[in-house]
């Protein structure tokens, strides 16, 4: 998720770690890793990232890049 604030030529929607947790766990999917305030590589300091990894809690040990999802959003820092 891009934290941070929202350039004028783009549209961006509000998500937060929260919400996706939720749709996650709906959707039969746990947390299986995460990063919070990874700087930003093209060097922008108002601008942090975080990731979180998802698989699938039917396949528990299936450990293919395939069965796991990325989710990534944005949220708008306060």
């Amino acid at each position: 998720m891009r934290h941070g604030p929202i350039p004028d030529a783009r549209v961006m929607h509000p998500v937060s770690a929260d919400e996706l947790l939720a749709l996650a766990a709906d959707c039969q999917l746990a947390l299986k890793d995460s990063s919070q305030d990874e700087t930003d590589k093209l060097g922008r300091t108002q601008v942090h990232w975080q990731t979180l990894v998802f698989t699938s809690k039917l396949m528990p040990n299936v450990n293919a890049p395939e069965a796991s999802v990325i989710i990534q959003g944005r949220h708008h820092a306060d």
